[in-house]
């Protein structure tokens, strides 16, 4: 199990953009790439205030986009018909946009 959840993950602070009028430079995008080997069983869960979207094997599966509340939402893998053994794709695409 990897878990990273940090609710004081601001990357950028310091680096310019005024950050200093919200204490924390709110405004930046990650994206992140990687591949993994379905074992059956696995889940991932995502949680965020903010525009995050996830895609398994090139297709959107998961989207938490748009101006909202803190969502959670867990995707399930065995429900997306992978075989075990399989090595699948993962793709995150995430911005950080703080609204008042």
């Amino acid at each position: 199990t990897l878990v990273a959840d940090n609710h004081a993950f601001f990357p950028i602070d310091g680096k310019g953009f005024r950050d200093e009028i919200m204490g924390h430079n709110f405004w930046f995008t990650l994206e992140m790439h990687e591949e993994f080997t379905y074992r059956g069983g696995e889940s991932f869960t995502f949680r965020g205030d903010d525009d995050l979207w996830v895609f398994i094997n090139g297709t959107l599966r998961m989207d938490l986009g748009g101006v909202h509340v803190e969502l959670e939402k867990t995707l399930m893998l065995d429900d997306l018909g992978l075989n075990k053994g399989q090595v699948a794709s993962l793709d995150i695409f995430y911005a950080e946009r703080h609204t008042r």
